[in-house]
């Protein structure tokens, strides 16, 4: 999966999620994040966000892990 955004005259994101399937009961997931800033003034925020976006690890297992537990109920 792949989500883009931007914000005009300031940044582009682009998030990357890959899921892949370990065993009937695990699964490995790699996301990954890419900023960049459009203007100069605005690189010193992109790295701040890139330093809040290494703390997510936790908010994506979660998430991903409650999508995956709802879809083995369906």
């Amino acid at each position: 999966m792949q989500y883009v955004y931007f914000i005009a005259d300031v940044l582009v994101t682009t998030i990357n999620v890959r899921v892949v399937v370990i065993d009937p009961s695990h699964t490995s997931v790699q996301v990954t994040y890419e900023r960049t800033a459009l203007k100069p003034k605005v690189n010193d925020q992109v790295r701040a966000m890139g330093a809040q976006d290494r703390k997510c690890g936790p908010d994506w297992r979660d998430a991903i892990a409650a999508y995956l537990t709802a879809q083995e109920k369906r």
